[in-house]
């Protein structure tokens, strides 16, 4: 295994022997906000299929609207084009459904080829463009009508509907990224709560027994650096986890790769991954990416 690769999909970021305090909660920060994503997005994990169900889920949904406002356009132009309407909405109904034809016709989008980019946002530009211009005039002979409501009522109810339509989907293309965003961030942060508690089986972790297999370490002042003096190289005094420092009270465990921890923290750590939390080391039961590597190359030189 690189020493670059993250074993739960993202990139190592190792550190020196000797971190500050600020560096180490940093760092444990970054790991547990990756393992969190790399778990719950991948294709066994129950957000990814949340997600693709509420992206399938809405994809459907706009799919169904589209079928009906081209049927339901096409009802209104066979049955109650010929009703009188003291503005022009039957006309506009009419372009409203070519338009997108006639423009692809008259304007045909550049192909999809590497150094197009920029043709195709000229092109996609344009079609804003008539499509605006096109609903102002829509909009504005709406409003100007004053009898269509009453001499052609389907007509006039129709397009208010068609108009409406399109006025919430400008607003959910600028807003409905944003709420997808903060929806994620809600998701994430539950399944992070739910695996945290055990409620969820993570493929991620580590296996059972591991946390049994690190070393016990008895408490004692001179294993930790002084956080006053920079040039200490022993470990930092406080568990990057908790953000508490050790002390003769709490279980302390050393891991393979010499890191130390409460024992009570660590095994919360390995429900959600298998990794050391600073270096990315594998912790399963004790075993290390030094010793993997080691055995391989036994193997191979074998």
């Amino acid at each position: 295994m690189s020493s670059a690769e993250d074993l739960e999909g993202g990139v190592r970021e190792p550190l020196l022997p000797r971190t500050s305090r600020l560096q180490q909660r940093q760092q444990f920060q970054r790991s547990r906000q990756q393992v969190v994503v790399n778990v719950a997005t991948s294709g066994r994990g129950i957000l990814a299929r949340l997600l693709i169900t509420l992206f399938l889920a809405v994809a459907a949904a706009l799919v169904l609207l589209w079928l009906y406002l081209y049927m339901g356009s096409l009802q209104i132009i066979v049955y109650h084009l010929d009703a009188p309407c003291d503005q022009p909405l039957g006309a506009w109904l009419v372009v409203w459904m070519i338009l997108p034809t006639v423009h692809a016709l008259v304007d045909a989008p550049p192909p999809r080829e590497d150094g197009n980019e920029e043709d195709r946002r000229r092109h996609n530009a344009r079609s804003s463009f008539i499509h605006c211009i096109w609903f102002a005039v829509g909009c504005f002979w709406f409003r100007s009508s004053k009898t269509c409501s009453h001499t052609n009522e389907s007509l006039y109810v129709w397009v208010r509907f068609v108009i409406h339509i399109y006025l919430v989907g400008v607003f959910l293309f600028f807003v409905f990224p944003l709420m997808l965003a903060f929806l994620c961030l809600q998701l994430f942060k539950l399944y992070q709560w739910l695996i945290d508690r055990g409620w969820i089986s993570n493929p991620k972790a580590a296996k059972a027994g591991t946390i049994e297999s690190m070393e016990v370490v008895t408490y004692d002042p001179s294993l930790f650096a002084k956080e006053d003096d920079p040039h200490d190289t022993r470990p930092s005094g406080e568990c990057c986890c908790c953000q508490e420092d050790f002390n003769a009270e709490s279980t302390i465990v050393c891991t393979p790769c010499q890191h130390y921890y409460h024992k009570h923290c660590l095994a919360e750590w390995l429900k959600l991954a298998h990794s050391c939390p600073l270096c990315r080391s594998d912790l399963n039961c004790g075993e290390s990416d030094e010793s993997k590597d080691e055995g391989e190359s036994e193997s191979s030189a074998a």
